[in-house]
Formats: structure tokens, sequence, C-alpha cells
């Protein structure tokens, strides 16, 4: 599984009609109005610049097996219920270019044949799959991550706050930016853990004499 960096460049401004959910929560998690603030003339934040957050925090699922629990009535077992390891997925748009299951031979079960909870990466087919093992191809973000983002953005906005007094009257502007910081640590804390390899360089190589 791969986790995207790219920062991506779309024909149109609109976003996808696929992210449409994941934009919505996006914008509940980070308080992220369409008019929030402007700089240089741009206002944030527009559904075009939340998806190109999202894609920043986007994870391509290759081929993962799915999880099957089965159903047990009289004594028979029913497989009806199929799980990823993976959350928040990218609806598909009717197609199988976002979001795809196939069995072992690569044959794509039709849309029309199951049901997804793509937040929680839970798919329920129509009829008994007997057991069959299934993958799944599709993209699924780290929603967390993408609020950190947003916040440390926002927080950045605001980093020249500053509280002052007069006449008596005191105005705390500097605590928006703590708040936006410490929303920030909160998401980061809750997001996806990332995994780097690192090497000695001051290890010798393989078939080299210290």
């Amino acid at each position: 599984m791969f986790p995207s960096r790219a920062f991506p460049v779309y024909p149109s401004s609109a976003a996808r009609s696929t992210m449409a959910d994941l934009i919505l929560l996006l914008r509940n998690w980070g308080q992220a109005g369409e008019s929030d603030f402007s700089i240089d003339a741009v206002s944030y934040w527009t559904d075009l610049q939340l998806q190109t957050v999202l894609d920043r925090h986007r994870t391509y699922v290759r081929r993962e097996e799915l999880e099957c629990i089965p159903e047990r009535t009289g004594g028979t077992s029913y497989y009806y219920d199929y799980f990823s390891k993976y959350r928040h997925f990218e609806l598909t748009d009717g197609g199988t270019a976002v979001f795809l299951i196939e069995d072992s031979n690569g044959d794509a079960r039709a849309t029309s044949t199951w049901s997804a909870n793509y937040w929680d990466g839970y798919i329920r087919f129509t009829t008994d799959q007997a057991g069959t093992t299934l993958y799944l191809t599709g993209r699924s973000y780290d929603m967390h991550a993408a609020s950190a983002e947003i916040w440390r953005t926002k927080a950045a906005n605001v980093s020249a706050y500053y509280s002052f007094s007069a006449d008596g009257q005191r105005l705390d502007r500097s605590d928006w930016y703590k708040h936006c910081v410490a929303q920030a640590q909160f998401h980061e804390s809750q997001a996806a853990p990332m995994m780097v390899s690192l090497v000695r360089a001051d290890a010798p190589e393989w078939g080299e004499r210290p």
C-alpha cells in the first residue's frame, strides 16, 4: 500500500464528485468554511483546495485481501460481509476505476452485486460468496492527517495575532493561534503512523571489511 505525496494538478476548478462526503467531513473536523481567510485575494477553503489537501494524505490500496466474516444460520455459513483494514475510501462513480473488488483471477465484481460503507471499509454482497477470497483496490484517505494540515495552515494564518489591553479591556487574540495548534496536535496524534527505512551511513556495506 503506497501513500501519495504528490501535488496533483486538476484540469478543472471542480472537485471530484466521488470526494463529496470526505470533503464535507474534512470541513467539519477542520472547521473550514468557504471564506475562512484569504491570502493575496485567494479565499480558503474551496472544495478543490480541500480535495488537494486530502490527496496529499491518500493511500493507494492495491489488491488488498479482504477479511470475510460469515453468518451462521442453522449450522450453515453464508458469506456476505467483507472488510478492509483501511477506512475513508473515495466513492465509486458507478464504475471500477476508483473502488474495485475482484477475485483471485482478476474478475471484477459488478457494483450492482454489492454495497459499501466507504468510511468503514465494509462491503456487503447481495448473494452468498461461498467464502471466495476477494481483493480490493481503492483510494483511502487519512482524515486526521488532512485535518491536522488544515489546522496548521489556519495557525500559520493567525500567527501574527497578539493580545492587548486598553481602557480596562483585554483581548486575547493570541489564544486563537494556541487553539489552532492544539487542534492540529490532536489530529496528528490520531493520524496513521508513517513507516520509513533507516540506513546507517557509517555501517559497512555487505561484503565490505569494517
